[in-house]
């Protein structure tokens, strides 16, 4: 029941399998040519983004930087709920939601970025990295564009 997105250049080579209520948006972004946009009408909704081409490297600080607007979002629990970005290591050293508390209620565009470091595990980070677009204990609409995973110098 899930499709992958065809040439979604925004979200890395080969895209992201998209589920039930995510799609590419050309009418509403923040850079060109679209936007991901999720709909959630349950309790939540993710797409998640290997990072296969783009390998972590173990012991390393890197800087996740993207762009978000929220129409209507409405928590499920007092503001334990709402959109947001999490990154994934591969090494289990790392499972952050970023920001916290999660977006909610109705907002323009807003850049945000977060930094972290990788674990040591190298070959569990090149197999199982993965940057995942969520909304969690929330409903209504959330889009994701221009998402970036930087190493820091």
């Amino acid at each position: 029941d899930r499709e992958p997105a065809a040439g979604t250049d925004a979200y890395g080579k080969g895209g992201p399998w998209l589920a039930d209520g995510a799609r590419l948006d050309d009418d509403v972004f923040f850079s060109a040519p679209r936007s991901l946009r999720l709909d959630c009408t349950g309790k939540f909704l993710y797409v998640p983004q290997y990072l296969r081409t783009k390998k972590l490297k173990p012991d390393t600080r890197y800087r996740i930087s993207f762009f978000v607007k929220g129409r209507d979002l409405r928590p499920l629990l007092y503001r334990d709920g709402g959109a947001c970005i999490e990154l994934n290591d591969g090494g289990g050293r790392h499972w952050m939601r970023h920001p916290w508390p999660y977006l909610f209620g109705t907002f323009d565009w807003m850049g945000l970025r977060f930094e972290l470091k990788t674990g040591k595990d190298a070959k569990k980070m090149a197999e199982h990295g993965f940057v995942c677009l969520r909304i969690i204990n929330a409903t209504r609409t959330a889009w994701f564009d221009d998402i970036r995973v930087e190493e820091i110098p």
